[in-house]
């Protein structure tokens, strides 16, 4: 493990992973000349070639022992406590679960551990919503195989599988897909039995809620160490990849009052603190608006969306753990649009899927402001790595179709 360079006396940041996320957060410091180190398994991904952080190759960040282990090695490179930042839920309840011996070394801003473990598990959080009267889904959680039938015999189809927790399991089998729409009695029971064959883990089952991704909100909000919420941001879906369940593709700031107060009154009742979300669907059918799932711990996929209007969470995260003050700024109310790179490439492949969103939308995201994933012009190399990746395998794809095409024989 290389030794780190500490340039500034203001504390040092450490980002586990180096995904999208973390590039976000770590942009959003890049003008405080903070000391920024960031690990992951993988430094050829493309955001891990940003020019704003030190970055350490860790050879296993998936054992929670060793990535406890490599934190705390890390840590004990400075000459004060770095501000620590999670970028997926297996981090946060790694961290949240072994905080006693974290806290010692980093700082962070975490809820108590029961409130990490209810809105992280979607079993926990299915009985807590049920519990508070909050709007979700009609949920049956399946503990086994065998559960399935039973319930699945009186589903209203379609409806949505979800793991209870996304593992690197189900990452690893499934890639992208955080979960599955089923039409039938018959598909339902096939994908949980394969789920429990390859990764033995508890499911949930959810009815679906009629409408198009379009219908799909989303709250992020930041609540400082002593439980006062700090900032708030609320927008909207227009695609996703993959179709229906899959991650943002591209979103645009609302203004939605109604799911914002509904956020802050579950999160004011918890005496919640640190990163929260809360994603949404509307149901077209009986115009309201149900929770899907909520994001806490650690900043959503498309957080970089609220920094288009100013609204710098990551750095409020790191002023209020640091003891400095937050550099205010004016809000900017201008619309924003947040576009992933990746997912709209994948789009790309289904013209008929981009034509889903009406010409006028189209022609607001080419005039309108924008915030990217991957592209800046001032860390241009996250998005030229990205653009390598993607002519490299545009051109395997021709090279291999055109050699199966000469390959097969001519009746």
């Amino acid at each position: 493990m290389n030794k780190i360079k500490i340039k500034s006396t203001l504390p040092p940041v450490v980002v586990t992973g180096l995904c999208t996320g973390a590039l976000d957060i770590i942009r959003s410091l890049k003008n405080m000349g903070i000391e920024i180190t960031a690990i992951d398994t993988d430094l050829s991904q493309p955001s891990a070639h940003t020019k704003y952080a030190t970055k350490i190759k860790c050879d296993d960040l998936v054992d929670d022992n060793k990535f406890i282990s490599a934190l705390v090695n890390i840590a004990k490179q400075f000459k004060e406590k770095p501000v620590l930042f999670l970028t997926n839920d297996k981090y946060v309840l790694s961290v949240s679960r072994n905080r006693a011996l974290l806290s010692q070394h980093y700082m962070f801003n975490l809820p108590e551990e029961e409130v990490i473990e209810t809105l992280t598990d979607k079993a926990k959080f299915s009985l807590f919503a049920q519990e508070h009267n909050l709007p979700i889904p009609l949920t049956y959680i399946i503990n086994n195989a065998e559960e399935a039938s039973p319930i699945a015999a009186i589903l209203q189809y379609p409806c949505v599988i979800k793991p209870i927790y996304k593992t690197s399991c189900w990452t690893s089998y499934y890639k992208a897909n955080k979960a599955f729409k089923v039409y039938s009695e018959y598909e339902l029971l096939k994908k949980v039995h394969e789920t429990y064959l390859v990764m033995n883990i508890p499911v949930i089952i959810q009815e679906w809620i009629e409408g198009d991704e379009s219908e799909i909100y989303f709250t992020l909000l930041y609540y400082d160490l002593e439980a006062n919420l700090r900032s708030s941001f609320t927008g909207r879906k227009l695609l996703q990849w993959l179709p229906e369940v899959g991650n943002t593709c591209i979103a645009e700031s609302v203004n939605n009052e109604k799911i914002l107060e509904e956020s802050r009154v579950l999160f004011d009742k918890i005496k919640f603190r640190g990163f929260a979300s809360l994603e949404y669907k509307k149901d077209v059918i009986t115009n309201t608006f149900k929770i899907i799932e909520p994001t806490v711990g650690r900043i959503n996929l498309q957080s970089s969306i609220a920094m288009g209007q100013n609204i710098n969470m990551p750095l409020q995260y790191y002023c209020d753990l640091a003891k400095i003050e937050y550099p205010q700024c004016q809000i900017n109310k201008q619309q924003i649009f947040w576009i992933r790179e990746q997912s709209l490439v994948c789009l790309a492949r289904e013209p008929k899927r981009l034509m889903k969103l009406p010409m006028k939308i189209w022609i607001k995201i080419l005039l309108g402001k924008k915030v990217f994933t991957l592209f800046s012009f001032r860390d241009p190399l996250p998005f030229i790595y990205f653009l390598r990746e993607t002519v490299v395998a545009v051109l395997k794809t021709l090279f291999y179709s055109k050699r199966h095409h000469l390959s097969t024989p001519v009746s």
